[in-house]
Formats: structure tokens, C-alpha cells, sequence
């Protein structure tokens, strides 16, 4: 095999390396999270909680 062709099957399996370690880092919201994010959101749409809290929330234009 070709020095040439050996260094570009190298690289490109390093990048391919990076891609796939990359990925294994990325942290992944499993099913519970998502559900208590979605509460905690329609609670704060909802206007649970103090007025005080409703209306920083609406000053800040998050609902």
C-alpha cells in the first residue's frame, strides 16, 4: 500500500474516532427528565406558584 493512501486511511479514521467519541459525550435526556422538564414548564405557564414569581416571569418574557 501507498505511504500516500496509508496517512489518508489514517486520517480519516481519526475523524471518525473524534465523530464517535464525541457523540458518547453528549449527554441524553432519558424519559423521566423530559417529563419533569414539561411539568415544571406548564406549571410556570400556569402561573403556579407565588404572583411574584408569575410576574418576574412575565417581565422577563418567558411565558
Amino acid at each position: 500500500m501507498k505511504p500516500e493512501t496509508k496517512a489518508k486511511i489514517g486520517r480519516k479514521a481519526v475523524k471518525i474516532a473524534k465523530k464517535a467519541r464525541k457523540r458518547l459525550e453528549k449527554a441524553r435526556r432519558g424519559l423521566r427528565h423530559k417529563f419533569i422538564f414539561k411539568m415544571m414548564g406548564n406549571m410556570q405557564k400556569s402561573g403556579f406558584g407565588t404572583p411574584r414569581d408569575a410576574a418576574y416571569r412575565k417581565e422577563q418574557g418567558w411565558i
